[in-house]
Parts: C-alpha cells; sequence; structure tokens
C-alpha cells in the first residue's frame, strides 16, 4: 500500500540521515497506527509483546539520546563520545524496528487488471 511505502521510506531516510531532529519522529510517527493495523505485530498477542518490547527499548534509547545532547548544547560538557556511542545504539535500534516492520507486514497482492465492459449498444 502507498501508506506502506511512504512510511518505510519516512523511517528509512530519518534512520540513515545524518542529521537527527525531533521532528524528523513526526514523519513516520504519524502513520504507525495505519502500518500497525495491516501488521503480524498488532494481531498477534504473542508479537505485541515484541512491539511493546521495541517501543520501550526505543523510548528508552530516545531519553539517553536528548540526555546526552542537552548536555553537549545546553551546558556545553564535552560528551562526544557517550554522543557518538548512543548515535550507534540508536542507529541500531531503529535499524531492528525497520526490519521489524517489514517482516511483519501483510502484504496484498495487486488485483489483476481487467478492461472495462463494453455493453452491446444495438439490437440484432
Amino acid at each position: 500500500s502507498d501508506v506502506y511505502k511512504r512510511q518505510t521510506w519516512a523511517f528509512a531516510f530519518v534512520i540513515f540521515n545524518k542529521v537527527v531532529t525531533a521532528q524528523y519522529f513526526v514523519w513516520y510517527l504519524i502513520y504507525l497506527p495505519l502500518i500497525l493495523a495491516r501488521s503480524n505485530l498488532f494481531t498477534d498477542a504473542k508479537k505485541r509483546w515484541l512491539l511493546i518490547y521495541c517501543a520501550a527499548i526505543w523510548l528508552a534509547v530516545e531519553f539517553l539520546w536528548m540526555m546526552v545532547a542537552f548536555q553537549l548544547e545546553f551546558k556545553g560538557v564535552n560528551v562526544f563520545l557517550e554522543l557518538w556511542g548512543i548515535n550507534i545504539l540508536f542507529f541500531l535500534v531503529n535499524c531492528g524496528i525497520l526490519w521489524l516492520f517489514i517482516t511483519n507486514h501483510h502484504y496484498s497482492a495487486a488485483a489483476p487488471a481487467s478492461a472495462p465492459t463494453q455493453k452491446k449498444l444495438h439490437k440484432d
């Protein structure tokens, strides 16, 4: 579906972009309810726990990233090494979540294209 493609592209763009801002998260979070509705992660009870676990990990890493970024940007503390490590961790967590969405999406076959039928307009 187009929504799934847009979400996947937006998520991949944000993951592989060299600049990360909180504004970018909105780009793919708006599609999240639509994507989860057609995913095994939301419909399967066992996989729902995996989704909750991934969301908790993402929020924890996001919190760490913002904590360290705050130290650098607002307090001027030299935390470049810590920020580099958290960026690698954040990148890996996001790649894992993207892989999870791709492998658990319900793909539907495209409807076969058929030519419109013509009605007979004249009598024989």
